[in-house]
């Protein structure tokens, strides 16, 4: 027989694929994503506790924009599987059970199902205390009945990204969003041919109303567009965002390099703050390293645990200190244990690293906010377990904002003890909570049209923000991170406000940041003293908190 030429060798091979071809695609167009089904089974012994509990989805991130698509409403028997029937609606690229009771829940394996078979991709969950990896997330994922994943409170959670076909692909912006002397041609597109693409140019988000993308967008002064892919039988893409800046005097700015270290807490600012600084001309570089649910002292002894931006790399801090120059470094702590003394160490391991590579780097402390539900965390009521043991003064908060002052104490005695050790820039806050509160009272007030009440707006579920609180406490990083008032500087493309709204928004944020002593901007301009108080903590030191 003699050997085929590289001509024949192509035409065959290409014949065969002409067949080959359209049965995949057809295979792959053919799956289901959409949730139909969930598999529970609890620990022995342990069912009664899934009761109440949710199955959720979300397009947008695994803590954010959050929608129940079904309720544990059984217990069932011991040793038996729970099956949940999920009406069917639309695919979710976010998918996970979450924890309704205080009781410890207890789940030895879960499974997500469509119509055409079980949902594959990436696992995640909330982190478990340090010394318990025996009972973390991946062992409700494990295939082994007799090992499970065991958690204490309402906001924990395993859950399931799904693999990257299930949704359409981000659209992609030519030239990219950046700062242009010239006027720009904007195009939008895809690899994908059969993605229909639509945009916003006046910061409302993409929806399947807003006009498709045909033609190039000519761009001749300072514009954020917002896009978003819509395919058939999957889920829609991420909301992309592209801010160009047009003039001579948009180009060359420095690079400002942020890295935050935290948990779900921290990605409130994750995909937010960086479009808002870029809207501004800001040049800002933002890269995080996040564990849901953990604390200081969990990142720092994960090694490469967690969520990242950008290259995979940068999830190792000790790299990320050598090779780049960090100018603002944020620290999150979390009302886990061991407390302060573990919040003290490790935050300062993070700081004294960071600053072996730049000594001019500024640290923050972010301070978060209470659940709005439960105020018995150990920040809020403080805790005997906790090294040292510390409790408020008010050790039983009567409603939220009293738990968010409490908060504030706990905060500051941390920061106290960063500002012990040696360095060229003491410590700062980043008043995200009582920045909330701040927003809290002018929506209450109805300050802000078309916004009457605060939690169902500016929360997503129990503690974690809304998109609309998730602008507000990234305007909030703006402020703090650049010195200035983000109103009329920054967009408001997928936040979920109104012009009026966003611009009340900017005011009040920068408002809470002149409010704070300890941002570091609050000399700037006259300070804000409404519904503010000065108080000592325990280490003598006096500080304001919101009354």
């Amino acid at each position: 027989m003699k050997p085929l030429s590289v001509t024949r060798f192509l035409f065959v091979f290409l014949t065969i694929f002409s067949f080959i071809a359209p049965v995949c695609a057809a295979e792959e167009k053919s799956a289901s994503y959409t949730l139909t089904k969930v598999r529970l089974l609890p620990k022995a012994g342990t069912e009664s506790a899934l009761l109440g509990g949710k199955i959720l989805g979300s397009q947008e991130g695994a803590t954010t924009a959050m929608e129940v698509l079904a309720e544990v409403m059984v217990i069932p028997e011991q040793g038996r599987w729970l099956e949940i029937v999920v009406a069917p609606t639309k695919p979710y690229r976010y998918i996970k059970f979450a924890a309704a009771s205080d009781t410890a829940v207890c789940v030895a394996e879960i499974e997500f199902y469509s119509e055409t078979g079980k949902l594959t991709g990436e696992f995640f969950g909330t982190a478990v205390a340090q010394g318990k990896s025996d009972v973390s997330f991946e062992k409700a994922v494990d295939g082994d009945p007799a090992t499970w994943f065991e958690f204490q409170d309402a906001n924990g959670y395993v859950g399931l990204i799904l693999e990257g076909h299930a949704q359409a692909p981000r659209p992609d912006f030519s030239p990219s969003g950046g700062a242009y002397v010239e006027p720009q041609e904007i195009v939008i597109g895809t690899w994908n041919s059969d993605v229909v693409i639509r945009y916003t140019i006046d910061g409302s988000i993409p929806d399947e109303n807003s006009p498709i993308f045909e033609k190039p967008i000519h761009v001749m002064q300072n514009t954020t567009l917002a896009a978003r892919a819509f395919l058939t039988d999957r889920a829609d893409s991420d909301v992309v965002l592209a801010s160009y800046r047009i003039g001579h005097d948009t180009v060359n700015l420095p690079e400002v390099f942020t890295y935050h270290i935290g948990n779900s807490l921290t990605d409130t600012v994750n995909g937010v703050l960086q479009e808002i600084a870029d809207s501004a001309g800001k040049n800002l570089s933002f890269v995080r390293k996040t564990i849901p649910g953990a604390g200081i002292q969990l990142n720092y002894e994960s090694g490469w645990g967690g969520f990242t931006n950008r290259e995979d790399w940068m999830n190792d801090f000790r790299r990320v200190f050598k090779e780049k120059k960090v100018d603002h470094l944020f620290l999150q702590p979390f009302p886990n244990p061991p407390g302060i003394a573990s919040d003290a160490e490790y935050g300062g391991k993070f700081i004294q690293l960071c600053r072996e590579n730049n000594p001019d780097v500024q640290p923050w402390l972010y301070a978060q906010w209470p659940a709005q539900r439960w105020y018995g965390d150990a920040h809020c009521q403080g805790a005997g377990w906790m090294t040292p043991p510390w409790f408020p003064p008010n050790r039983e908060p009567a409603d939220w904002e009293e738990a968010m002052a409490n908060k504030m104490l706990y905060y500051h005695e941390v920061l106290d003890r960063w500002n012990e050790l040696p360095g060229q820039k003491s410590l700062k806050i980043v008043p995200g909570g009582p920045g909330l509160v701040l927003l809290k009272r002018a929506i209450e007030a109805g300050d802000i049209p078309g916004l009457d009440s605060f939690f169902p707006v500016i929360f997503a579920d129990d503690v974690h923000l809304s998109r609309q609180g998730r602008y507000f406490v990234s305007l909030v990083h703006y402020g703090c991170i650049f010195r200035e008032s983000p109103e009329g500087k920054v967009t408001h493309a997928n936040s979920g406000l109104t012009s009026e709204q966003a611009c009340i928004f900017q005011q009040i944020a920068w408002k809470t940041v002149l409010a704070e002593p300890l941002s570091g901007v609050a000399g700037e301009e006259p300070e804000t003293e409404a519904n503010m108080k000065t108080t000592q903590n325990r280490r003598g030191k006096w500080c304001k908190i919101p009354v």
